[in-house]
């Protein structure tokens, strides 16, 4: 299954999804685990002041 359609799956924003993993790639890169669509939320928030904000 693709992560596109993992994320939907999860109703995630697919769009979202992939932005946020693309504005942190460092994350991805050093912790892919942590991005995968159903746990990506809690973990970027940690990182971004702007998706804590919201």
């Amino acid at each position: 299954m693709s992560l596109a359609a993992t994320a939907h799956i999860a109703e995630i924003n697919v769009f979202d999804y992939f932005t946020d993993i693309q504005r942190h790639s460092k994350l991805v890169k050093a912790n892919p685990e942590a991005c995968f669509p159903w746990n990506y939320e809690a973990n970027i928030k940690s990182l971004d002041p702007e998706k804590a904000a919201s």
